[in-house]
């Protein structure tokens, strides 16, 4: 993949092309959405954070994990979020992933892990 001279043509790049790139940089867990950032950590905890410039209402984004879990808990709130299984074709053999749909409010930081 050929990153862009000007930065900011990286979001014009349809979703479904860049998740297969986040799915090959980070092949175990990562993130679909935009306007965001990840931060993982060892323990399997992540941190996600939306942007607060431009359009700054609040945006959808999918976690995606290849781990068997159940739900995804916000460590700060104790709220859960349910897991659907996913299934992905990939190099001609399927993958299960486990998906969880979260809302991100612009300018708070939301700390998550997967149960």
């Amino acid at each position: 993949m050929a990153v862009p001279d000007n930065y900011a043509d990286i979001y014009r790049i349809p979703r479904v092309a860049t998740d297969v790139f986040k799915r090959m940089m980070s092949p175990e867990t990562y993130a679909s959405g935009s306007n965001f950032s990840m931060f993982t950590y060892d323990d399997g905890s992540m941190i996600l954070y939306r942007y607060v410039k431009g359009d700054v209402r609040p945006s959808h984004v999918r976690i995606n994990t290849l781990k068997k879990v159940s739900a995804l808990k916000d460590t700060e709130t104790g709220r859960c979020v349910t897991v659907d299984e996913v299934m992905v074709r990939e190099d001609f053999e399927e993958k299960t992933y486990y998906s969880a749909d979260i809302i991100l409010e612009p300018g708070i930081f939301h700390k998550l892990k997967f149960e």
